[in-house]
């Protein structure tokens, strides 16, 4: 039997005012079975409890250093997010300048054709043209031209119809009318119109 003596010991020979000593308790009950089982079942659990607690403390401690590094990373993400938009829009205006200067490109080189050709035509026709021939109107649009004029005879029609046809810059070139008529003075001519495609 164990007996465990609580008493107080008195210091310097002077009474404190407590009881010189207190009840002994018998522990030797604690070596029975149903009183070990029950404390040692407390101890299990609260050493259960324990361990998973610290489980769980270092589980959340592990999750909260991830959520930590995930913070970091988004706004890592957003910022490089962010300059994305920017360079997308920036991209958005730069095609867009793009077009406008390559639509005006195109527009110029097609006007800077169409005086080339313009001046070729113009070359041509005075080349074409006879002595004895004159233009009284000279229309042209992308498409087709429109030769008015006067001659002294058919055969100066004829011939100019002929060199127009010949001519690498022109097709389907036809005499849509000549007809016997008078000049300003009053001497006979005859009045013609020719028409052509522009190649």
């Amino acid at each position: 039997m164990i007996k465990i003596n609580l008493a107080l010991k008195k210091s310097s020979g002077v009474s404190s005012g407590a009881p010189s000593s207190l009840p002994s308790v018998d522990l030797s009950q604690l070596n029975t079975g149903p009183v070990r089982v029950l404390i040692l079942s407390v101890l299990a659990i609260f050493g259960t409890n324990w361990a998973v607690q610290r489980e769980k403390d270092a589980l959340m401690q592990g999750l909260n250093q991830e959520e930590q590094q995930l913070g970091v990373k988004k706004k890592e993400l957003q910022t490089s997010l962010s300059k994305t938009k920017q360079y997308d829009e920036l991209k958005k205006a730069l095609e867009a300048d793009e077009k406008v200067i390559s639509t005006k490109l195109e527009t110029i080189m097609k006007l800077s054709e169409d005086r080339d050709g313009n001046v070729k035509t113009l070359q041509m026709v005075s080349q074409s043209i006879p002595a004895e021939v004159w233009l009284q109107g000279f229309k042209y649009s992308s498409s087709e031209i429109l030769f008015k004029g006067g001659a002294l005879d058919f055969n100066q029609v004829s011939d100019f119809t002929k060199k127009l046809s010949e001519s690498e810059l022109l097709a389907e070139v036809q005499q849509d009318s000549a007809n016997n008529g008078k000049d300003d003075r009053g001497a006979p001519v005859v009045l013609f119109e020719l028409t052509a495609r522009r190649k």
